[in-house]
């Protein structure tokens, strides 16, 4: 199925009917078909094959859809790019330059507004950083490169009484051999208050917790309270629509 055929058969029975409109311009229906049908005989009559990309390389404008339509007439497939303008509207500082939505993954996404002086200033930061000199790195036995090898967790803070929040490697998913995929959350104790649960995907079938649990006690940065009180093993983890690891969701299935 070609999509032109549906639009040519809404044009046949609506010839005379607006189609496009663009300020003060309208373009009918019997318009549109017939100059997209031109566009598609010059196509191919310029040697277009089917399946062939055909770059639209127009403003926003009228003609832009017959093009389109001309395109797909002609089997093509079209890549519409943008034609440049060297006008720029002026904006003040404290304008939306942008609205961008959270992932979602700690509750429902939420649309945070940027302004253009806050777009300015993140690109001057990151300008700056560029062209800072790269830092030493610092030796594996460094207490900061010891602190990046765990992962941070992603309990709930602690409540009175309760032990501090606790950090796990961030490569113990590579490190330990029965892992594909690893969340951490804190879950409900009845002495602790909170404890620190593993949710785990297994590289095979087969794996329990109990070979998880037996692989924390033998790492040495797991030890004490970094240490998972909780595993799950579990097939998937459940993701937001972007992909991320849907914790509110982790939560519900493990309180």
């Amino acid at each position: 199925m070609n999509i032109a055929t549906s639009l040519r058969r809404v044009a046949a029975d609506h010839a005379g009917q607006v189609a496009l409109r663009l300020d003060e311009q309208e373009v009918r229906y019997g318009r549109l078909a017939d100059t997209a049908a031109r566009f598609a005989a010059h196509l191919l009559t310029e040697g277009l094959v089917p399946g062939r990309p055909v770059g639209v390389f127009l403003p926003n404008s009228l003609e832009y859809v017959p093009a389109l339509l001309g395109v797909w007439q002609a089997g093509g497939v079209a890549v519409p790019l943008s034609a440049p303008s060297d006008h720029v509207v002026p904006r003040r500082d404290a304008a939306d330059a942008l609205i961008m939505y959270t992932s979602g993954s700690t509750g429902v996404p939420k649309g945070v507004r940027q302004t253009h002086r806050r777009c300015c200033s993140t690109r001057s930061a990151c300008s700056c950083s560029a062209a800072r000199a790269p830092r030493a790195r610092r030796s594996p036995g460094s207490p900061r490169a010891s602190a990046s090898n765990r992962w941070r967790s992603t309990a709930r803070p602690s409540r009175a009484g309760s032990p501090p929040p606790t950090r796990w490697g961030r490569r113990a998913a590579t490190g330990c051999p029965h892992l594909a995929e690893v969340a951490v959350i804190g879950t409900a104790h009845e002495r602790w208050v909170e404890q620190v649960t593993a949710v785990v995907v297994p590289v095979r079938p087969g794996v329990t917790a109990d070979d998880v649990a037996a692989w924390c006690a033998a790492n040495p940065n797991l030890s004490g309270m970094h240490r998972p009180r909780r595993i799950e093993v579990v097939d998937a983890l459940p993701r937001t629509g972007s992909g991320k690891l849907n914790r509110p969701e982790l939560r519900k299935l493990y309180p």
